[in-house]
């Protein structure tokens, strides 16, 4: 991943990139890409991994399959280079092999 998720390049919906994203979404592994809202997050996670459900946010309950919605991290000690809101994903549930984690980040600083 580039420094900071504001250097990942806007993925457009129906494109060939946005299907490559979709793709390695659904390939597995780590992935991390930018489209412009939380609509467009939204529809490329669905899109890529359909009926994924959206976990509560920070509970720290553990799950294999799931989503939850980000804030802007650049505050943060953790993860400051996840310096836009996102969707964090990750899927486990057919195992390491064939599993994945990622971030689909949306909208700009100010968001």
């Amino acid at each position: 991943m580039p420094a900071n998720a504001t250097d990942l390049p806007i993925v457009s919906a129906n494109t060939s990139a946005w299907n490559q994203a979709v793709s390695a979404i659904k390939t597995g592994g780590k992935t991390n890409f930018r489209v412009a809202s939380s609509d467009d997050a939204e529809a490329m996670l669905q899109q890529a991994k359909p009926g994924i459900e959206l976990k509560p946010t920070y509970t720290g309950c553990p799950y294999k399959k799931g989503y939850e919605h980000h804030p802007n991290e650049a505050g943060t000690v953790n993860a400051p280079q996840n310096n836009l809101p996102h969707i964090k994903w990750k899927d486990w549930g057919a195992g390491k092999k064939a599993g994945g984690a990622g971030h689909i980040f949306y909208g700009d600083q100010n968001d």
